[in-house]
């Protein structure tokens, strides 16, 4: 009989050695991990420096709110075009050209003062995040084992979920050090020319060309979409993306309107949901990213989002706000590690096929959310703000749903 955990014929050591990273996967978790950071840096930090942003370029909320704005629309549009680069010039080469990209946000807002040209430069960080999040999901299907994939993603999405919480912290610090916002995006984007430069010293210039497919060979969205679970795991992840987009953005708003919190206390509540999200990474992917069952503990996290979503706009204590804050951030980011897992697991599933399957799993849900703004103030013109927010619940709906269908394919084929 062998010993628990361990199939027939394997001993603890062999488990112990198959866990462990070879260097040359160490090397590319680290630069992965890195290009990560910086793309959550160069995203976020236009947020906490927001007012100053407005009072330099005299601009409104309106025309602030862009900046952000259009990164979130330009990652989820460049994940689908951003399969198509993949196939063509390979995963690493296209993580290069992403961290470039990312390079030339700072330097069009350090040496442009008019605002289009700034938001040109933010436009060339949404490209750069979306292409980086379709190629980063290429590699751990090329390069790492099914076995270890489930602890990269953990680790990966540690380090996003880890990366938004420095953002806010890191921003104003920096700001203080530099004197200028233009300086602080300036600092990330050299930063990011540099790791660009360590990526290609030290991966992609000894990558191949593609993935070894045919030149003739059908695109790998187009492929991709031919797999029905990959539109099971794209409802469920537009469902909860618009819920978490939701109350992401004005949850702050709805704790200083509806429940007397200073900004402050709102923005350090509202910053909870990454810290809870780093926890649920780091238990949620070792837990449960190995099981063949894996929708089961999917509709229990999305359950439980649910909870915590409905709990933090309906119950006025300071309990059940912090407490539903913690629920929410821990199971979306949990839910997460555990979805892309399935879907670099699926069957069928290639590492060339990777690209395109991320592009409808991410970039769907990324386009969805641009009618996040439009659908809260509806219905907090119509139902108040309280109910505004609880009203984003429903898009668990979705999610329950494409998950549930996820497992009836699953048992249908055997899989």
């Amino acid at each position: 009989r062998p010993p628990p955990f361990c199939e027939k014929g394997e001993t603890p050591l062999d488990k112990l050695r198959a866990g462990l990273l070879t260097g040359r996967e160490a090397r590319l978790l680290l630069l992965l991990a890195g290009a990560s950071f910086l793309r959550n840096q160069l995203w976020l930090t236009p947020s906490p420096l927001m007012t100053v942003i407005m009072d330099d370029m005299r601009i409104g909320y309106r025309q602030g709110g862009q900046l952000l704005f259009i990164v979130t629309v330009l990652m989820g549009i460049s994940l689908f075009v951003g399969s198509r680069v993949i196939d063509r010039l390979g995963a690493s080469r296209a993580m290069a050209i992403a961290i470039g990209c990312l390079a030339l946000d700072g330097l069009f807002a350090f040496f442009c003062r008019s605002y289009p040209l700034v938001l040109v430069g933010r436009a060339f960080s949404g490209i750069g995040y979306g292409l980086g999040s379709g190629a980063q999901g290429v590699l751990v299907t090329e390069r790492f084992p099914p076995a270890r994939r489930g602890l990269i993603n953990t680790i990966n999405a540690a380090v996003n979920a880890l990366s938004i919480a420095a953002a806010y912290a890191v921003t104003v610090p920096l700001y203080r050090f530099f004197h200028s916002w233009r300086g602080t995006l300036l600092f990330w984007s050299l930063v990011s020319a540099a790791w660009m430069g360590i990526f290609i010293l030290f991966d992609a210039a000894h990558a191949p060309a593609a993935a070894g497919a045919p030149s003739r060979a059908p695109a790998s969205l187009a492929q991709a979409a031919r797999l029905p679970k990959v539109w099971c795991m794209a409802a469920a992840m537009g469902g909860l993306t618009i819920l978490y987009t939701g109350y992401s953005s004005y949850l702050p708003s709805f704790l200083a309107e509806a429940r007397g919190f200073s900004l402050q206390a709102a923005g350090t509540a509202t910053g909870m949901i990454s810290v809870a999200g780093l926890a649920g990474c780091l238990l949620c992917g070792p837990l449960f990213t190995r099981l063949r069952a894996v929708h089961i503990p999917l509709l229990a996290l999305e359950l439980l989002v649910l909870a915590g979503a409905a709990g933090t706009a309906l119950f006025p204590s300071h309990t059940g706000i912090y407490g539903g804050i913690l629920l929410l951030g821990f199971c979306f980011n949990g839910w997460g590690t555990v979805s892309v897992t399935a879907l670099m697991n699926m069957d069928g599933m290639t590492p060339r096929l990777m690209g395109g399957a991320v592009a409808i799993y991410s970039g769907l849900g990324g386009i969805a959310a641009v009618c996040v703004p439009g659908m809260f103030s509806f219905f907090q013109a119509r139902f108040g703000i309280r109910s505004a927010l609880a009203l984003f619940c429903l898009f668990v709906l979705p999610a329950l749903a494409g998950t549930g269908l996820y497992a009836l394919l699953c048992r249908r084929r055997g899989a």
